[in-house]
């Protein structure tokens, strides 16, 4: 029996025949409308062959230089080269011309955003690259057009406005109909929509949309926000975490917690400041907790981590008058009994005097803005002035008031042993001492802006020891310019305007004289040492005195800076300064080295006027600025 092979099925090739020829058909079509669409827009198909093999295969890069042309505004200038991906990467350069243009391309997308964000609505952008020569030329001629201002402002709440006074239009968010609609004030109007609806109870505000449409022919556009105001909420419980020595019974009397009022994001930040300001927290965290389940109170959790309670300071100083070298050693507590109370520790020196002081501070007595405050000081001094031996001490109230305001009043004592002249006096004081301050401030170490005034007076009496009875008084104001928004230049200047009253210079404590002269009065002159000299030209002090100071502060880098300035001053015999004698004038030149403490400083001074008795100069070294 023979067994049959198996046979295999046949595809006949005929049936082949109408899909080769549809195959062919479709290549030749292809190739037709190749040709048709570079009759009308041009052959592209060499360059395109061209730029897919230097894509594959290309080793030379294309370096290339970019020019931004047009009439612009400098500031829009430099916010279309800020954002320009060409000039960024223009130091790699790219492997092909395709990306040359890809590169070209993302510039124009993101200077068209630039332009609107500066209200060019209507702007165009003409781009040319030549890669004939080497390097390529790139060049974006930019023609901005007109500023397009905003016509309307229009705030619509889905489903509803919520209950009553919400932001309803430009001046409710801070704009002004009619202002260039810029990226910038826009945005922040958004910013300060949402901040206004959280401040009355909505902090769960969000925008579903926003539409700014130009108007290309009237150059104006006009804005819709919609938002969804969220459900009115309450303040919910306060949870407080991460007190050690800091007592919680303080803590809430600080932050004045009011659960159960209408929601206000205002008073975290409040909380924020308030416990910033007693510098007993390293870190406070204050976070917004979900609300349980159909409850309309806002828990919030305070998370605090506390500072460590004691420090010590080291200070240095050199001047070339009698001052000489000197020193600083301090030692502080800043929460003793868990209230926040401090203490504070400062033995000082120099050539001519010593001096150890205490200062207790107890916060929140009676008030949150009010507190104890109480100093003593023992200093012993042998100058060319006078030699002393004393112990002084002050206790009374610190009150703060409005936003800038504090004023401190407390009795004061004084005891000493003074020689002048050979003549020795023993004084014991009473009096009150009253200080009234003004400081906008942005900073104690190295203000840029802002002022402080403040006014000292204090009457004395005697109530032991050599008679006399005379009110001191001291004005002093100090003001603070940034020439620049970045701080780099700062104008400073600082007038002193001091007077005693009551009782003649001879019966006037020579301590309590008033002085000029010095490192941090008027430089260029030695410690103490305008005004009225005796035989010996050792300064006697007098009954008023005149302080003006001036400084151009440059900051040159980073950590260092320079300083020109101008000193003057003079100090009379007078009750008021009559100005009889010319103000002794000074110049120099200072340098600052900008640290985390403050800036480190060194000045050298020369006298205008100076008198006989006056060095050619002094120089100073010591931590912070003049004033």
């Amino acid at each position: 029996m023979v067994a049959e092979r198996p046979t295999r099925a046949r595809f006949p090739l005929a049936r082949l025949a109408p899909l080769l020829c549809a195959l062919l058909l479709l290549m030749q079509g292809c190739a037709q409308l190749t040709q048709i669409r570079e009759r009308l827009f041009g052959s592209e198909r060499a360059e395109g062959a061209e730029l897919e093999d230097v894509d594959a295969t290309a080793s030379e890069p294309i370096p290339y230089e970019v020019r931004i042309e047009g009439a612009l505004p400098a500031s829009l200038k430099a916010l279309l080269e800020a954002s320009s991906g060409l000039i960024a990467n223009k130091d790699r350069p790219p492997a092909s011309l395709a990306a040359l243009r890809r590169r070209v391309a993302d510039d124009v997308q993101r200077f068209n955003q630039v332009l609107q964000s500066e209200a060019y609505y209507d702007a165009r952008i003409d781009t040319t690259t030549d890669i004939a020569v080497q390097p390529a030329q790139v060049a974006l001629r930019i023609t901005p057009g007109p500023r397009f201002r905003l016509e309307a402002y229009e705030i619509v709440y889905e489903p509803g406005p919520p209950p009553g006074k919400a932001p309803l239009g430009a001046s409710d968010v801070g704009l002004k109909i009619g202002i260039h609609a810029t990226a910038s004030p826009l945005v922040e109007a958004e910013r300060t929509l949402l901040a206004r609806l959280s401040e009355r109870g909505h902090p769960n505000a969000r925008l579903i949309e926003r539409r700014y449409v130009a108007d290309r022919a009237a150059r104006t556009v006009r804005a819709t926000i919609r938002v969804d105001a969220g459900p009115a909420m309450k303040i919910g419980p306060l949870h407080i975490d991460g007190l050690e020595r800091v007592r919680q019974s303080y803590v809430e009397r600080l932050v004045q917690w009011h659960e159960g009022r209408t929601f206000d994001s205002r008073e975290l930040d409040r909380i924020r400041s308030v416990l910033a300001g007693t510098q007993l927290f390293s870190t406070i965290s204050i976070e917004r907790e979900e609300p349980a389940a159909d409850s309309q109170a806002i828990p919030v959790r305070l998370t605090l981590k506390e500072r460590k309670r004691r420090s010590v300071g080291v200070g240095a100083s050199y001047a070339t008058d009698e001052e000489g070298f000197g020193g600083q050693l301090s030692w502080e507590h800043r929460n003793l009994f868990g209230r926040g109370e401090s203490l504070r520790l400062r033995a000082t020196g120099s050539m001519i005097g010593q001096s150890v002081d205490a200062r207790f501070r107890k916060p929140y007595f009676l008030n949150r803005k009010q507190a104890i405050v109480a100093d003593t000081r023992l200093r012993r001094e042998s100058s060319e002035a006078f030699d002393e031996l004393s112990i002084s001490s002050f206790a009374g109230i610190e009150r703060r008031f409005y936003d800038h305001w504090m004023i401190t009043s407390g009795p004061a004592f004084v005891l000493a042993q003074l020689e002048q002249d050979g003549n020795k006096d023993n004084y014991v004081l009473v009096g009150l001492s009253s200080t009234l301050i003004y400081d906008t401030r942005d900073d104690e170490l190295d203000p840029t802006k802002g002022i402080r005034a403040a006014l000292a007076v204090a009457p004395y009496v005697s109530v032991a020891g050599t008679q006399t009875q005379f009110v001191a008084t001291n004005a002093t104001l100090a003001g603070y310019q940034r020439l620049v928004e970045s701080g780099r230049f700062v104008l400073a200047g600082r007038g002193r305007l001091g007077s005693i009253q009551g009782a003649s210079r001879s019966t006037v404590p020579a301590n309590m004289r008033l002085y000029a002269g010095g490192g941090g009065s008027v430089r260029g002159y030695a410690f103490r040492t305008l005004g009225p000299l005796d035989d010996d030209n050792n300064p006697l002090g007098g009954r008023s005195a005149v302080e003006l100071n001036t400084e151009l502060r440059t900051r040159l880098t980073e950590s260092l800076g320079l300083v020109t300035f101008v000193d003057g001053g003079q100090v009379y015999d007078e009750v008021v300064p009559t100005f009889d004698n010319d103000l002794q004038w000074a110049a120099g030149l200072g340098a600052r080295y900008f640290t985390g403490f403050g800036p480190l400083r060194l000045d050298i001074a020369f006298p205008l006027n100076g008198r006989d008795v006056d060095d050619l100069l002094q120089f100073y070294i010591s931590i912070g600025q003049a004033f």
